[in-house]
């Protein structure tokens, strides 16, 4: 779908200089570079903060940690998806509940999810795929009707974007 080694190649003096320096420095952790990254990540999606973490299933899990949820609580993830999704959701003690996605763009959509909620539906996980945003309005137009938390999953479509109605 995509040549990455061609994309990589057209980047690969700017990428060898970024890492030489991080690798210099030995600071890959809370380093100069990272505090760099974490402002123009901020900048670039208009929030206050960003905060990097070792990979993405670390993020999610962060994330639902922030909840507080309680053991056995569900949350409503895609079923066609890299496993960290569910992974996170299973580690923390809670049930991941799978819903089809749909074949256009491989995205949850807000009727499966509806399909999907019982009272023990805490969350919802979209995970944006292919660089295709999932319809976000319609999800959190349902997440609101439910009291449901959302995180959403942009690991591979960061850059993507949705933008709401103005009704809303």
């Amino acid at each position: 779908m995509a040549d990455l080694g061609k994309q990589y190649l057209k980047l690969k003096e700017e990428i060898s200089l970024e890492t030489d320096s991080v690798f210099s420095s030995a600071q890959f952790i809370k380093g100069e570079k990272v505090e760099e990254l974490e402002k123009e990540l901020a900048s670039y999606l208009g929030v206050k903060h960003v905060i990097t973490c070792g990979n993405g299933t670390d993020a999610l899990q962060l994330a639902l940690m922030a909840l507080n949820l309680t053991i056995g609580d569900e949350v409503i993830c895609p079923s066609f998806s890299f496993i960290s999704s569910a992974e996170a959701v299973a580690l923390l003690g809670y049930r991941p509940v799978f819903v089809d996605v749909s074949y256009d763009d491989f995205n949850i959509t807000m009727e499966n999810i509806k399909d999907a909620i019982t009272v023990k539906t805490k969350a919802i996980i979209p995970v944006h795929l292919f660089g295709q945003a999932a319809d976000m309005e319609k999800i959190m137009n349902l997440a609101n009707q439910y009291n449901l938390f959302v995180i959403e999953d942009n690991a591979q479509s960061f850059g993507a974007d949705f933008t709401f109605s103005q009704k809303n």
